[in-house]
């Protein structure tokens, strides 16, 4: 296998080229996605939709952004991966879980 690009400039340590054992690699992204502040949780953030009849959210399945999207209000959602059929899949990246962590820390948004 050919190694990747920032194996290269020595940012990645060769999960690509099977220099790193995957387990090893799979250990570092658990660590770095808790350490984002979201762990792995599975939420729904709710809020007004675009008009009275319906709700908007942020869907969120083991700590990783998945996108947003609109439903009426009437509909029953049990579960977070209930919403994944009315999602706008969007994606995550550092920027968001800033944004994310900080909303959900506000006192109202608990």
């Amino acid at each position: 296998m050919n190694a990747c690009f920032h194996y290269q400039l020595q940012q990645c340590r060769g999960v690509c080229s099977e220099k790193e054992a995957i387990e090893s690699y799979n250990k570092r992204v658990n660590k770095a996605i808790q350490s984002l502040g979201l762990q792995t949780e599975n939420l729904v953030i709710k809020e007004k939709g675009r008009n009275h009849k319906e709700i908007g959210f942020v869907l969120i399945l083991n700590g990783i952004y998945q996108g947003f999207g609109y439903i009426d209000k009437d509909i029953k959602m049990e579960e977070p991966n209930d919403y994944q059929l009315h999602v706008k899949p969007q994606k995550d990246n550092r920027d968001i879980q800033r944004i994310l962590r900080s909303y959900l820390t506000k006192d109202n948004h608990k």
